[in-house]
């Protein structure tokens, strides 16, 4: 399974392309990222027959794009979209952190 998002719906505009900045947008990837891990994981664990199996994927996955929109608003919420550099450090660590606890980030 891969993980990707939207080119378009991804950017920043060229004045504003710092570290930081580029930093602040990379996380929304990495948020993006941490709920398909989430996902994968709920999905491993479950034995279903072949005849619930796709319903239930199909329920897994919108429960998953809703968290995944409800951490973006959060994210940006909590951050100030990057204006917060307080807590745009604590999600910076705690997306590390979930990240690396799945085993896909250093």
């Amino acid at each position: 399974m891969k993980t990707f998002v939207v080119r378009s719906s991804s950017w920043v505009a060229d004045h504003a392309r710092t570290p930081y900045t580029l930093n602040h947008e990379q996380r929304h990837f990495d948020v993006v990222k941490l709920v398909v891990e989430r996902f994968k994981h709920r999905i491993r664990q479950d034995t279903l027959s072949v005849d619930y199996y796709a319903g239930h994927l199909q329920h897994q996955y919108l429960l998953s794009y809703q968290e995944m929109n409800r951490m973006q608003e959060q994210y940006d919420g909590e951050t100030g979209n990057g204006t917060n550099d307080a807590a745009q450090a604590r999600w910076n660590e705690r997306i590390t952190k979930e990240l690396q606890a799945f085993g896909v980030a250093q």
